[in-house]
């Protein structure tokens, strides 16, 4: 489990490391329908791989709710399964720094914190309620904090 977290935790590295410097190369040289193009397709993208992996790729075998706020920063500190809990909170907030930096690309001049946030949330609570309704994993509130803290990030490299 720790393998295949950390392998994930690279790509995400590498994919945010993409997005960047093309986004910065292409503004350097006032590529504007380049830029927009980029953003457009890597956001369509980033907001399948999550679908995907959140619920897609999933199986029955861990089906349940947890609702009660923070449980998981809680438990990568205290729990004997720490790393693999820290790796999760890491993970989920990773997903969503590519959404959040190309989310804007999506919405063009009407682009701000006030659309790009509520749309990564929206984006969450969909994946967890269809973990819940399909019993294709865990629906936890801490998933939906971390995504939209990653899409913050996300946003705050874009801006």
């Amino acid at each position: 489990m720790v393998k295949r977290d950390l392998l994930l935790l690279l790509f995400l590295f590498l994919c945010v490391s993409a997005f960047a410097f093309v986004y910065y190369f292409l503004k350097e040289r006032k590529k504007e329908k380049l830029i927009r193009l980029f953003g457009t397709v890597g956001a369509v993208v980033s907001c399948g791989v999550f679908l995907y992996l959140a619920v897609f790729a999933r199986s029955a075998h861990e089906v349940g709710t947890e609702l009660i706020p923070f449980w998981s920063y809680k438990a990568s500190v205290s729990q004997y399964y720490a790393l693999d809990v820290f790796l999760q909170i890491v993970e989920n907030v990773g997903i969503f720094v590519p959404i959040g930096f190309l989310l804007p690309f999506l919405f063009g001049k009407k682009s701000s914190a006030k659309t790009v946030i509520p749309t990564a949330f929206l984006l969450s609570l969909f994946a967890e309620v269809s973990q819940l309704v399909f019993s294709l994993g865990v629906c936890e509130t801490d998933d939906l904090i971390n995504n939209t803290l990653g899409a913050v990030v996300g946003y705050g490299l874009y801006s």
